[in-house]
């Protein structure tokens, strides 16, 4: 258990995140490519309770959005913010970054992927923190699948039973593919995420594209 004086160093330190990078109430006028995708956490979810397990996922997801890695798999236990951290806020913080580029979200169904990618757009919305004014959802996208920021970076939410041919992705997040225990251990279903995988999104990739995949682990082969 955290004690009191953690818990309130890591509080005074969040304030002092969110104070240093505040202007003006309602936003943050920070650089784009000087904010930290703790900060940002911090910044749009300042009741989000960073410890030392979510800074080691940030770490790495930082050095895939750099570069310096291409691919992550991060194998977490259900409940542990897989999904949050790696489906919802690093693209939105990625999208920020960079402009011109295709973002894929998927998971086992569409309905599953496009709950995801409407939490993304109320992230953006209604985030009193947000700290990109420049980088917002255009008005004139109105898809719960398919988002295009004002940075013209393009999100897309589709299921592993969705249509995904003929879209490209310079970041693409796999998250909970297999969605149960009887999922993993049926060969069946295993086979056939990996031929999705293997024809269809792996082969969408751009020129150096980067890929999250997010899995609780039920099998040896999943």
């Amino acid at each position: 258990m955290t004690s009191p004086q953690v818990q309130s160093a890591e509080k005074a330190l969040a304030n002092i995140i969110r104070s240093r990078i505040a202007t003006r109430p309602g936003h943050l006028a920070v650089p784009v490519g000087e904010l930290g995708l703790e900060d940002f956490v911090l910044a749009v979810m300042p009741d989000f309770h960073v410890c030392e397990f979510h800074r080691f996922v940030f770490r790495h997801l930082e050095a895939l959005e750099r570069g310096d890695i291409t691919r992550l798999m991060l194998f977490l236990p259900p409940r542990h913010g897989k999904t949050l951290m790696a489906s919802i806020l690093f693209p939105i913080w990625f999208a920020a970054r960079h402009a011109k580029k295709q973002i894929i979200v998927t998971s086992n169904s569409a309905e599953f992927a496009q709950k995801e990618i409407s939490q993304v757009a109320q992230t953006f919305t209604h985030a009193p923190g947000w700290p990109f004014p420049d980088v917002r959802i255009d008005r004139k996208t109105r898809s719960i699948k398919n988002w295009r920021m004002t940075n013209n970076t393009v999100y897309r939410a589709i299921g592993l039973d969705g249509q995904i041919t003929g879209r490209g992705s310079d970041l693409l997040v796999i998250d909970d593919v297999l969605k149960s225990r009887a999922d993993a251990e049926s060969i069946v279903i295993r086979e056939r995420q990996w031929s999705v995988y293997t024809s269809a999104l792996h082969a969408r990739g751009e020129l150096g594209n980067r890929i999250v995949f997010c899995n609780t682990r039920f099998h040896d082969d999943d």
